[in-house]
């Protein structure tokens, strides 16, 4: 197995990927409601700027890990495509507040491009952050990994055992060791050092941990592990594992379709419904039957389906329809929780949570109402936080520094084993690229809980140890 956090694609994905783009602009050029020209354009432009990067990865075929590639990927599902298929809540602002949404959008895109193209950076050098903590080929410590994880998701999910307080630390800690595991075990498994054994277990252990932790009707957070296999998969075997899939986007399809009704019974009108782990299979019976229900103008548009309701364009649009006028930018009060992430709460009891960068948005906005805002969370994004704080300007600023940074990571793990410090954070940065739901305060912390319980271990061990 490669010793670096490499991987070489077959150039016959890079050809998929080209005809992919193309067949995806030429579809929606061809069947988009929109009938305003330069809206069109907006809208193609934010497809190819997302595609290009991903492109130009898979063309030299020896870079990094495509942390930054997949994130600029995002903004396909959750800008492009829904505004492109006309969702009736986006198509209600009026061409002016789509047009100046869209051109936000592409605006960020643009501006994370130049702060990842403009940032100059050597790879890393040093041993202890490019040397391999263990054998990449170490099945046992992978597989134990992914078991790990599975138990903690039982625990946290189905069990009183794990106290409140700690539940934070160890989900950051446990996530970004069953992310990696399960990474690791795709590359082996696309390298061919599975056993027979391993390849029943392994996928049954992880679907058994997707199920569970689906329960609570978070999709991007499966998605996101998911997608980890993927890559692990894909950047090892370098082909396409196309019916894995096609499954996958139909599974996903059916839930995310159903995903509302269930939020609605779970999250909302019975808010004290606790799920026991033998309520599963009625749980998913009831959201299989949602996800399959269909009006008959919705008979056979299974795909619009999960690409309208996967859209953050339309918070996009709700944002700038209300900023400047009526409601003033918040000039930076959503990012005040970003300095103080890295004091322990331990140290500050009463320190700002991330969250609130959520609820502050969630009410200012007319979402939800204060006594709400702590019990619903809505999906902004990023960029659409940008916007309702310092408007273009806040976008253009927020974008670069995305862009920086995922270059800075990304530089220091390009001939680092996947294995080592840098390895692991390339690693991670790619689980949170898909995180385009969040806001920047909590996108930061997560990663950052993540990153300090996943490499601050080894890091202590190798710096007391000297090895």
């Amino acid at each position: 197995m490669a010793s670096s956090a490499t991987a070489t694609l077959s150039p016959k994905i890079l050809k998929y990927g080209w005809a992919a783009l193309i067949g995806l602009v030429v579809w929606q050029g061809l069947t988009t409601p929109l009938r305003n020209g330069p809206l069109i354009v907006l809208a193609m432009g934010i497809i190819v700027t997302a595609a290009i990067p991903a492109l130009k990865w898979a063309k030299k075929r020896t870079e990094g890990l495509p942390a930054f590639e997949l994130m600029m990927l995002t903004f396909i599902p959750f800008y492009a495509m829904p505004l492109l298929r006309g969702h009736p809540a986006t198509l209600g602002f009026g061409d002016a507040v789509l047009f100046r949404s869209a051109l936000a959008v592409l605006g960020f895109q643009l501006a994370c491009y130049a702060g990842y193209h403009f940032t100059s950076i050597r790879p890393s050098r040093n041993p202890t952050w490019t040397k391999a903590i263990f054998q990449e080929d170490n099945i046992k410590l992978s597989r134990l990994g992914v078991y790990t994880m599975t138990a903690f998701v039982y625990l946290q999910l189905f069990t009183d055992v794990i106290p409140h307080e700690f539940l934070s630390i160890l989900r950051a800690l446990f996530f970004g060791i069953g992310t990696v595991s399960i990474f690791l075990i795709s590359r082996a498994w696309g390298s061919k050092l599975l056993s027979p054994g391993d390849k029943v277990t392994l996928p049954v252990i992880f679907f058994a941990q997707t199920v569970m932790v689906a329960t609570q009707l978070y999709l991007i957070t499966i998605a996101s592990s998911i997608l980890m296999a993927l890559i692990g998969y894909v950047t090892a075997s370098k082909r396409l594992p196309l019916v894995f899939m096609g499954v996958v986007f139909f599974a996903f399809a059916v839930l995310h379709n159903g995903k509302d009704e269930m939020r609605e019974i779970y999250w909302e009108r019975t808010s004290d419904v606790e799920l026991k782990l033998s309520d599963i299979p009625d749980f998913y019976g009831q959201w299989i039957e949602f996800g399959l229900q269909r009006d008959e103008k919705e008979e056979g548009q299974m795909t619009s389906g999960i690409l309208e309701r996967a859209s953050l364009f339309q918070i996009m649009c709700t944002l700038v329809d209300r900023s400047p006028v009526p409601r003033d930018y918040l000039m930076g009060e959503t990012y005040k929780p970003i300095p103080l992430l890295a004091v322990p709460r331990i140290l500050w009891p009463s320190k700002p949570r991330p969250h609130e960068s959520n609820m502050t948005l969630a009410v200012y906005y007319g979402f939800v109402s204060a006594s709400g805002a702590e019990r619903v969370s809505i999906a902004f994004g990023i960029p659409s936080e940008a916007y309702a704080n310092f408007g273009f300007i806040g976008v253009g600023l927020v974008g670069i520094g995305m862009g920086f940074m995922f270059k800075i990571v990304g530089g220091w793990g390009q001939n680092a084993s996947p294995i080592s410090l840098a390895g692991l954070a390339q690693i991670l940065l790619i689980a949170w690229s898909f995180q385009a739901e969040m806001t920047l305060a909590v996108w930061l912390s997560s990663l950052y809980q993540a990153s300090v319980a996943l490499l601050g271990i080894p890091w202590a061990y190798r710096h007391l140890t000297g090895q």
